[in-house]
């Protein structure tokens, strides 16, 4: 919560949540003020359905709390993320858009990432059940919501 409440010190921040809403919940909270410093919120999370989704269940009070805020909010729900594959073809190609150390470190972890989980939707979805290929993206996107709006 800290580093929230530093971040903020200046006008017009923007935090980005790709997890439960409690540490923005908190500092917001106890530090009413910092809420006319925050120019956005951007939060990777629930659903158009109402289904269960992992980071507003997880902490539901700090999520209800941070949505009734009278602040910009941008919701990127779980379905918005659905039609989004990350497929080992995209990781292996990742370098050539954006050429650099620190990507091309991150093409390794990524195509593991989709390997595995082309290898574990075989357990996930019997019989063929989805089209899915790699792995949905779902923090990348919040963050690109931010970066390339």
């Amino acid at each position: 919560m800290k580093l929230l409440v530093e971040s903020a010190a200046t006008q017009g921040v923007i935090f980005v949540a790709i997890g439960a809403l409690t540490n923005i919940a908190a500092a917001l909270y106890h530090h009413p003020d910092l809420k006319s410093k925050v120019k956005e919120i951007v939060i990777m999370g629930g659903s158009i359905n109402g289904d269960w989704e992992l980071n507003f269940w997880s902490d539901r009070p700090a999520a209800d709390f941070v949505l009734a805020l009278d602040i910009k909010k941008t919701v990127i729900p779980m379905e918005s993320c659905l039609d989004v594959h990350f497929t080992k073809e995209n990781a292996r190609s990742i370098a050539k858009w954006h050429p650099g150390k620190w990507i091309a470190s991150m093409e390794g972890i990524l195509f593991r990432h989709a390997w595995l989980m082309e290898k574990a939707n075989a357990f996930i979805f019997p019989n063929n059940q989805s089209e899915r290929k790699g792995f949905h993206p779902w923090d990348i996107l919040a963050i690109a919501a931010v970066t390339h709006p």
